[in-house]
C-alpha cells in the first residue's frame, strides 16, 4: 500500500473540493459533512455541470457558504487553497478528471472503479507517482474492520496455505437503475469506455477484495497471471448484468467470482476463502465465519464486532492520512492494478457481452419499472461455487464457451473484446 508518512502534521480541517454533485456524488457529501462534524474535514467548494437538475442541492451549499462552478477545470486552477479533490464521477471520466486534479497538486479520492481500461489506470499511476500526491479509490469494503481482521488472520497463516477465493454476488436491479444516467449499463459513452455492469461498478468491491486476500504480502494486492471469464447480459443493455470468471494468480491460487443483478432478490454479498487448514466466510456486514474442519473447530466475528466499511470510513482514512495521523489508504490507485487487469481480462477473454437465450428471461412489471431475472439463476450460481466451474462448463444451455486471456505485458484494452 501507498505510505502516507512524512506527509506533515497538521491539526487544521482537510479541505475537499468535490466534482459533481448528483448521484452518488451525494454519498461522497454525506462523508464530508460527517467529517465537519469530527473536525477532520470541511468542504470549501463543487463543481456541477447538469446546474439545473441539481439546482435546490447547489442552492443549498452555496447558502452554506460553498463556491460553486460549472467548469471543473476552472475550479482545479482557481480553488489553490484545496487539499483533496473527491470525484464520484461517471466511470469514462475518472480518468481525466484524476489526472487533471493531481497534475494541479491536489491529493484525489476517486469513485470506484479507479478506470474503465488498464491504459486509463496506468496513466492515472503515473501521474500520481509524479505528482507526489496521495490518490486513493473509493472501494470503502477495505476500511471494514472486518476485512482487516480476516487480512491478518490469513496473513498469520490461521487458514494454512490459501488455495482457492471465491466472491459471490446476487443482486436484483430494475430497468430503472439503468436509467440513472447515460452511461448506466453501457460498454461506450461519449468516446470513452464506461464498461459499466457488476464487474466494474456495482459489485467490484468484491473483486477488488480478493487480490488482497490471496497475496503473500499484508495490505498489498497481488495480480492475476491468466483469466476465463463468461459475461452476459439478460437486461436490455450494451453491458454484462451476469458472469462467471475465474482467475490465476502469479502465487497458484484460483480466484472465482459469481455475479448476476438478475437474481430474484438481493442476497448478501460473500465471499469464501478456502486455505490448506481451514475457511472462512466473508458477509458485507463485516462479520466473519471461520472453520477450521480438521480441528472441528469454528470461530465468529459478529457484525457488530466487526462493523466499518462505508465510505465515511473512506474518507476518514484519507483525511487522516493528509493530515499525518496514520500512515496508509485503504486502497491506493497503485494497489487497484491486478483488479484493473482481471476486470479487463474478464472482458477480453469473453470476447464479446453473451446475450442470454429469451427463453431463460422473465421480464415482469414492478412498480414504475421492470424486473429482470434470469430463471434458476441461483441454483445455477450455487451449483457453480460447489463444482467450482465456468457456466458453461456445466453446460447450462445458454452459457457460452470461451477462451483464457493471459496477462503478461497486458497495458491497453481492447486485444480481444469486441462490441456486438
Amino acid at each position: 500500500m501507498e505510505s502516507c508518512s512524512g506527509r506533515g502534521w497538521f491539526v487544521k480541517p482537510v479541505r475537499f473540493a468535490t466534482i459533481g454533485v448528483g448521484g452518488f456524488a451525494r454519498t461522497h457529501l454525506g462523508a464530508l459533512d460527517a467529517l465537519q462534524e469530527e473536525g477532520l474535514g470541511e468542504l470549501v467548494a463543487v463543481s456541477e455541470i447538469n446546474v439545473e437538475a441539481n439546482r435546490e442541492k447547489l442552492d443549498q451549499l452555496s447558502e452554506r457558504g460553498l463556491r460553486v462552478y460549472t467548469d471543473y477545470v476552472e475550479m482545479l486552477r482557481t480553488e489553490k487553497s484545496v487539499d483533496v479533490v473527491s470525484i464520484p464521477t461517471g466511470i469514462p471520466m475518472h480518468a481525466p478528471m484524476a489526472i487533471a486534479a493531481l497534475k494541479e497538486g491536489f491529493h484525489v479520492l476517486v469513485e470506484k472503479p479507479p478506470a474503465a481500461t488498464i491504459q486509463d489506470l496506468d496513466a492515472m499511476i503515473d501521474a500520481q507517482e509524479k505528482s507526489g500526491k496521495l490518490c486513493g479509490v473509493g472501494f470503502q469494503m477495505t476500511s471494514g474492520k472486518g476485512f482487516h481482521h480476516l487480512l491478518q488472520a490469513i496473513h498469520e497463516g490461521r487458514l494454512g496455505k490459501i488455495e482457492t477465493v471465491i466472491g459471490i454476488g446476487l443482486w436484483k436491479r430494475l430497468d430503472s437503475y439503468y436509467a440513472r444516467n447515460r452511461w448506466a449499463g453501457r460498454l461506450y459513452c461519449d468516446g470513452r469506455w464506461a464498461l459499466d455492469g457488476p464487474i466494474l461498478n456495482a459489485l467490484s468491491h468484491v473483486l477488488n477484495n480478493l487480490f488482497f486476500f490471496v497475496s503473500p504480502n499484508l495490505g498489498e494486492a497481488v495480480a492475476p497471471k491468466w483469466v476465463r471469464a463468461e459475461l452476459y447480459k439478460a437486461h436490455p443493455i450494451e453491458s454484462e448484468d451476469t458472469s462467471c470468471v475465474l482467475c490465476e494468480t502469479g502465487n497458484g491460487v484460483k480466484v472465482f467470482t459469481f455475479f448476476t443483478v438478475c437474481n430474484p432478490e438481493s442476497r448478501n454479498l460473500t465471499t469464501r476463502i478456502v486455505g490448506s487448514r481451514g475457511t472462512a466466510v466473508w458477509n458485507r456486514d463485516e462479520s466473519i465465519a471461520y472453520s477450521w474442519p480438521g480441528e472441528n473447530r469454528q470461530e465468529t466475528l459478529s457484525a457488530t464486532e466487526a462493523g466499518g466499511g462505508c465510505t465515511t470510513d473512506v474518507f476518514r482514512n484519507f483525511a487522516r492520512c493528509v493530515r499525518g495521523e496514520e500512515s496508509r489508504l485503504c486502497c491506493p490507485v497503485s494497489e487497484t492494478r491486478p483488479y484493473q487487469l482481471a476486470a479487463n481480462g474478464a472482458f477480453e477473454s469473453s470476447g464479446t457481452v453473451h446475450k442470454v437465450d429469451p427463453e431463460y428471461i422473465i421480464r415482469e412489471s414492478e412498480g414504475d419499472s421492470v424486473a429482470t431475472t434470469i430463471k434458476d439463476i441461483p441454483d445455477i450460481i450455487g451449483q457453480a461455487i460447489e463444482e467450482q466451474k465456468l457456466f458453461s462448463d456445466l453446460g447450462i444451455p445458454w452459457a457460452e464457451p470461451t477462451e483464457t486471456f493471459y496477462l503478461a505485458g497486458y497495458r491497453e484494452f481492447p486485444k480481444r473484446f469486441g462490441i456486438s
